[in-house]
C-alpha cells in the first residue's frame, strides 16, 4: 500500500500481532510504554546513553549515534581495527586505513533487563554494554543480524514488535566497493557514496524479507516503511537542489512541502492482498491510532490530545484510495508552522506560517527576495504542488479560518508539554535581573541565511538551552549585556550566557564548526559579544563569529542552531539591536 507521507515519527508498541517500523533514517524517537514481550529497537537516537530504551517500555535495543556511517560503522573505535581484514570504508569506493572517529552500538549488559536498569533513579553505567567486535561491511546487514538473532528468541506463537532505524542515506554514507561501483556514471558522477549506499539498504530490507519468510512470520508481520523524518538534503547536487524531491519547494527542515513530503509503504500479506497506490495524505502519527484500533488497545490518557488518525479502514480496503483525509495534518518546527486540510473535490489546503529556507543552498522566489517572510501563504497543494501562488488574499474566508485552526493547534502543543507529557513547564514571570545585568534588548537578524526579521532566541531544552534563530517577541528573545564579563546572556535565565560547545572538535573551542550553546557565565570561558558589524563574535577565536550550524546532531534539536565560522564570510549572522519595549 503506498503512501504520499508526511513525515516526523512516532514509534509505538502492539501486543496482538506482529509488527516492524522501519525508517530510514532519523534522529530520535518517542516511544510508548508496552504490554509484555516482546520488544526491540535498533535504532540511530541521538540521546543520553543512560536514558535507554528499556525505561520507554523495550526489552531489548540496539543503539547508535544518529550520523554513524553506513559502512564499517564502529572502525574507528580501536586503533587495530582500521587494520583489520580489508580495513575500514570512509568513502570513495575502496578499503583503507583510516576510519571515521569512533561510533559504536550500546545495549543492555545481559538479558534480560533488570529492573533496576529500566528507572532512572536505580540506573548505571553497568546497565548497559557496547559492542567488542568489529562491523567488517553493510551496517544495514549488521542490524538485520541483530533482527535475525531477536527473532530467534521469539515464539511464533507470541506477537512481538521491532522498530528499526537505518542510518543508510544520512551522513556520513560511504559505500561498499561492490555498490559504489554501480554508480561511476550517474549525475555528479561517481555518485557512489550516495545511491551505492541506497541500493545497500534496498538489499538489506531484500534480507529482512527472507529473514521473515525463512521463520514463517512474513505473512502475519505488517511492515510499515517510511523514507526518512524529513525531505531531502540537497547539497552539491549538478542538476539544482529541487531535483532530488521532484520539484517541490525547499528541503530538510523547512516546512515547505520538499522539507517534509516523503515515499512510504505499508506491506502486510496476511491482509493487502493487491498493490494500491492512494494520494490520501498520511503521518507517522497515523501510526499510534492505527495500531491502537487494529488491536483493540484503549490510550491510557484517552483526553489527551491526538495529532493523528487511525487509517486501518484504508489499509483493510474499507475505505477507497481516493477518500480525503478527514483529519488535518499539523506540524511545529523552529518557529515555523504548517497546516494541511484535504477538502476532498475543493483539493488539498496547505498553510504555512514564518516559513525558513532549511537545509539548502538556496530560499526560491518569490519567498527568498520577500523582505517579510512571516505569511500566512495558504496554496492549494492540488493545484499548486511547489507552492508558488499564495491565495490567502484571494480565499480570505478559507485563510481566516485555517489561521484559526492553526492557532488552536500550536496552543494544543504547548498545553501537551506542560500537562500532558510534563515535558516541559509552564512559563514563569522573566525573574529580575542581577545587578551586574544592564539593559535588554532582541537581536534582529539584518544578514545572512534565514528570515529577515529573525531574532536571536532561546529555545528551552531538558538539560541546556539552544540559541537559534527563530521569533521574536516570546520568553528567550531577550538578551542582556553582561558590562563586567563582556558576554551576552539571555533574560530567561540571567546566570547562562552564549558559549562554544568545545565536545565537538575534542575540547578544542577555536574551530569552525563548534556548535554555539548557552552556559555558565564564568569569566575566562569563550563566550561572545557583537563587533561593529552587528556580528556575534567569539571572545577568544580571532575571526570566528556565528553562522548556521552544520554539525549534524545538533538537527535533533533545531535546524536553525549556530556554529563558529569566518567573520567574513556570507554565512556570518549579522544583527540589529533592537532595545526592548518598557
Amino acid at each position: 500500500f503506498m503512501f504520499t507521507c508526511i513525515s516526523y515519527f512516532m514509534s509505538l508498541i502492539t501486543n496482538t500481532f506482529c509488527l516492524i517500523l522501519m525508517f530510514s533514517f532519523f534522529f530520535f524517537f518517542l516511544m510508548i510504554r508496552r504490554p509484555p514481550r516482546s520488544t526491540l529497537s535498533s535504532s540511530s537516537a541521538a540521546s543520553d546513553v543512560y536514558k535507554r530504551q528499556a525505561m520507554h517500555g523495550f526489552d531489548e535495543w540496539h543503539a547508535t549515534e544518529a550520523s554513524g556511517a553506513s559502512s564499517t560503522l564502529n572502525c574507528g573505535c580501536r586503533p587495530d581495527w582500521k587494520h583489520q581484514g580489508k580495513g575500514c570504508i570512509v568513502g570513495g569506493g575502496a578499503w583503507e586505513k583510516k576510519s571515521y572517529d569512533c561510533t559504536n552500538y550500546w545495549s543492555p549488559a545481559g538479558l534480560p533487563v533488570s529492573p533496576s536498569c529500566t528507572v532512572s533513579k536505580t540506573s548505571s553505567r553497568g546497565c548497559i554494554g557496547n559492542l567488542t567486535d568489529k562491523i567488517e561491511g553493510d551496517d544495514s546487514m549488521y542490524i538485520m543480524q541483530v533482527l535475525d538473532s531477536f527473532l530467534e528468541r521469539q515464539s511464533k506463537q507470541q506477537p512481538w514488535f521491532a522498530q528499526l532505524s537505518v542510518h543508510t542515506n544520512h551522513e556520513p554514507h560511504p559505500a561498499l566497493p561492490e555498490w559504489y561501483h554501480a554508480y561511476n556514471h550517474t549525475e555528479g558522477g561517481p555518485a557512489g557514496d550516495y545511491l551505492g549506499t541506497i541500493s545497500q539498504m534496498d538489499h538489506a530490507i531484500g534480507e529482512m524479507i527472507s529473514i521473515l519468510k525463512n521463520r514463517s512470520m512474513y505473512e502475519d508481520t505488517l511492515l510499515w516503511f517510511s523514507a526518512g523524518d524529513n525531505g531531502a538534503h540537497t547539497e552539491g547536487r549538478p542538476s539544482g537542489q529541487n531535483s532530488a524531491s521532484n520539484g517541490l519547494r525547499q528541503c530538510k527542515a523547512s516546512l515547505f512541502e520538499g522539507g517534509i513530503r516523503v515515499g512510504g509503504f505499508v506491506s502486510w500479506p496476511g491482509e493487502i492482498s493487491s498493490h494500491t497506490e492512494t494520494v490520501h495524505s498520511a503521518v507517522t502519527s497515523d501510526i499510534l491510532p492505527t495500531v491502537l484500533e487494529l488491536t483493540g488497545v484503549k490510550h491510557p490518557h484517552p483526553d489527551w490530545s491526538s495529532d493523528g488518525m487511525s487509517l486501518l479502514p484504508l489499509l483493510t480496503g474499507k475505505l477507497p484510495p481516493n477518500t480525503p483525509r478527514s483529519k488535518p495534518i499539523g506540524f511545529a518546527q523552529s518557529g515555523q508552522v504548517a497546516w494541511l486540510n484535504d477538502t476532498g473535490h475543493q483539493g488539498v489546503w496547505k498553510m504555512v506560517y514564518k516559513p525558513q529556507q532549511g537545509q539548502c543552498s538556496e530560499f526560491l522566489a518569490p519567498y527568498g527576495k520577500m523582505k517579510d517572510k512571516t505569511g500566512p501563504f495558504l496554496f492549494n497543494l492540488t493545484a499548486d504542488p511547489t507552492e508558488s501562488y499564495d491565495l490567502c488574499h484571494q480565499e480570505s474566508a478559507r485563510c481566516e479560518a485555517m489561521r484559526a485552526a492553526m492557532d488552536d493547534f500550536t496552543a494544543s502543543i504547548q498545553h501537551s508539554r506542560v500537562y500532558e507529557s510534563q515535558c516541559a513547564k509552564s512559563v514563569a514571570p522573566t525573574p529580575s535581573p542581577t545587578p551586574n545585568v544592564t539593559g535588554g534588548f532582541e537581536l534582529v537578524l539584518k544578514h545572512g541565511p534565514g528570515a529577515p526579521g529573525s531574532c536571536l532566541s532561546l529555545q528551552p531544552l531538558e538539560k541546556h538551552a539552544l540559541p537559534e534563530i527563530g521569533a521574536c517577541n516570546r520568553t528567550g528573545s531577550v538578551w542582556i549585556n553582561k558590562t563586567n564579563q563582556g558576554s551576552l546572556a539571555n533574560s530567561a535565565d540571567s546566570a547562562l550566557c552564549l558559549k562554544v560547545d568545545q565536545m565537538d572538535h575534542k575540547k578544542q573551542p577555536c574551530v569552525a564548526g563548534n556548535t554555539i550553546w548557552m552556559g555558565d557565565c564564568h569569566t575566562g570561558q569563550n563566550q561572545f559579544s557583537l563587533d561593529h558589524a552587528g556580528r556575534l563574535a567569539a571572545s577568544e577565536c580571532d575571526g570566528l563569529c556565528a553562522v548556521p550550524a552544520s554539525h549534524a546532531p545538533v538537527f535533533v534539536y533545531s535546524s536553525a542552531a549556530l556554529a563558529l565560522g569566518e567573520c567574513g564570510s556570507d554565512q556570518a549572522f549579522q544583527f540589529e539591536v533592537v532595545p526592548q519595549q518598557q
